[in-house]
């Protein structure tokens, strides 16, 4: 059986939208590759600005650590020097004190020798030795 022959109107129509078909297959072809480059292009920055985030968050841990350490050591040698200025400034006054107590003890056991018994000297304790440790082998 022979084929029909298409009417010219039919055969323009089809040309027309074989043409507009190519066209937009075209275009989309471009704009999907610059869309999946694009694509790729920001997902690279962000893996690279992640990294960014979490080398300053780690650096300033690290910093933290150092201030805080510092800091702990300046309020240590602070408390040192406040103990031992305690320690001075108190000094004259408790050897003041320990005067004052011998010369009541001296004055009472004046005016009544019975009362007072004879004042103990503290007692002094040795220091222990460190025994020797047998090594485990």
């Amino acid at each position: 059986m022979a084929r029909r022959k298409k009417s010219t109107a039919k055969r323009r129509a089809s040309v027309s939208q074989q043409r507009a078909t190519g066209a937009i297959t075209a275009v989309r072809t471009r704009v999907v590759g610059s869309v999946r480059d694009y694509v790729k292009a920001v997902e690279s920055l962000l893996d690279w600005l992640e990294r960014e985030i979490d080398r300053a968050t780690s650096a300033a841990r690290d910093q933290l650590d150092r201030l805080l350490h510092e800091a702990a050591k300046q309020i240590e040698t602070l408390e040192e020097r406040g103990k031992e200025a305690r320690k001075r400034l108190t000094a004259p006054y408790r050897k003041q004190a320990a005067r004052l107590v011998a010369r009541l003890e001296e004055g009472i056991s004046d005016v009544a020798p019975g009362l007072m018994a004879p004042r103990a000297k503290p007692v002094r304790r040795k220091r222990a030795k460190k025994r020797a440790t047998k090594k485990k082998a």
